[in-house]
């Protein structure tokens, strides 16, 4: 069985990410718009969805600016966030593979989670080795969750199929 490539990958500003956000929180406000043409009257309830509305806008401002920049490697064995100068291990899960963005969730012990957004134009040459080593098994010979051998090998040894 192949192992993943290593590979290091910039992880910094996501249009994708930027441009999802504006389109969501332009969403939101189109409907309190329509839903202050439509009404009658202006009461409490238009009043609170405004100011919904732009507390989403703070939200989305905040996590805009909180993004992660950095380096995300993987070394063949564990995957690591090298962002603002500290280097920390972690596990990392996909959540959103779009082809050329993926959402990416970093979890480190004692740390908080990080939600990555990475994009194939951040550094073509190496998405594709990325996106292999992120759906890359993690337990994929022997030693694995049961300790039991992959099934492919268990056959090739002649070994039952469980």
């Amino acid at each position: 069985m192949h192992k993943a490539p290593t590979v290091d990958y910039p992880v910094g500003p996501s249009r994708f990410q930027n441009l999802a956000l504006l389109v969501l929180w332009l969403c939101v406000a189109g409907v309190d718009a329509v839903w202050w043409l439509q009404s009658d009257r202006i009461d409490w309830r238009h009043v609170s969805g405004v100011a919904v509305t732009l507390g989403a806008a703070a939200i989305a401002f905040r996590a805009w600016q909180a993004r992660s920049t950095g380096t995300l490697q993987w070394d063949g064995q564990s995957w690591w966030l090298d962002a603002g100068g500290t280097r920390v291990s972690g596990e990392l899960k996909p959540r959103l593979d779009l082809q050329s963005v993926l959402l990416l969730d970093f979890s480190a012990p004692a740390r908080s989670r990080k939600w990555l957004w990475l994009e194939r134009q951040a550094a073509p040459l190496r998405w594709s080795a990325l996106r292999r080593a992120v759906h890359a098994p993690a337990h994929a010979g022997p030693g694995a969750i049961d300790g039991s051998l992959p099934l492919a090998q268990r056959k090739h040894q002649g070994g039952s199929a469980r």
